[in-house]
């Protein structure tokens, strides 16, 4: 077993050593480590959303902008 696969066993049994959800910090810190997919997933599926509606905000207020109200 090579020791990047060694190292990357050890942190994947800590990260799910316990059943307890883990915080955004070391969801973020197992990715940028090990580039691990799992862990981006868990923060894209986190904050997405919120993301996601910061994002078309503005675009949404500049529709809103250019449409003439309708009573």
């Amino acid at each position: 077993m090579s020791t990047s696969h060694s190292a990357l066993t050890s942190l994947l049994r800590e990260f799910t050593r316990d059943a307890e959800p883990r915080t955004d910090t070391d969801v973020l810190a197992l990715f940028v480590r090990c580039r691990d997919e799992a862990a981006f997933a868990a923060i894209v599926e986190r904050h997405g959303p919120m993301v996601r509606g910061i994002a078309i905000r503005p675009a949404r207020r500049r529709a809103e902008k250019r449409s003439p109200v309708v009573p």
